[in-house]
């Protein structure tokens, strides 16, 4: 009977690795597929930031100040968080291009910018934390920004 079932087990194996191997042929056609249309359509120049441009002509904003933040509601916080994410990846990527290539990354202190801002957030949402009253509340705020 265990022979029998080592078998089956065997067999269910054999499928399973050939259903895989099949699904994998399909994802790796569609990955093809994907690479041969235009970076813009797949959303991929949002990872890369003016690749022809020179350094000079590179338009670098400043840092948010708390005090702007502070007067933001929590859901501009939330959407502002979630575009210096987008560019803070977007600057990694573009550094460790131009470090495979041998180069070096234009205007690099644009990461700090985007890191202090990030810091500066989360202090916001912190302070705005410690004021909740509702000790439930708060301590569910606390883990949302700890959690960041």
């Amino acid at each position: 009977d265990d022979e029998r079932n080592g078998g089956k087990m065997r067999a269910l194996a054999q499928l399973l690795r050939a259903g895989r191997t099949v699904a994998m042929e399909r994802t790796w056609q569609t990955t093809k597929e994907a690479a041969g249309r235009n970076l813009a359509t797949r959303g991929l120049d949002d990872f890369f930031d003016n690749v022809g441009e020179k350094e000079e002509e590179i338009v670098v904003g400043r840092d948010w100040k708390a005090q702007e933040l502070r007067n933001k509601s929590f859901e501009d916080l939330h959407k502002l968080w979630y575009v210096l994410l987008k560019e803070r990846n977007m600057l990694h990527t573009q550094k460790e291009l131009m470090r495979s290539e041998g180069k070096r990354m234009a205007k690099p202190h644009r990461i700090r910018l985007v890191r202090k801002s990030m810091a500066r957030i989360k202090a916001v949402l912190w302070e705005r934390a410690l004021a909740e009253e509702d000790p439930h509340k708060q301590s569910e705020l606390k883990v949302m920004v700890h959690t960041m």
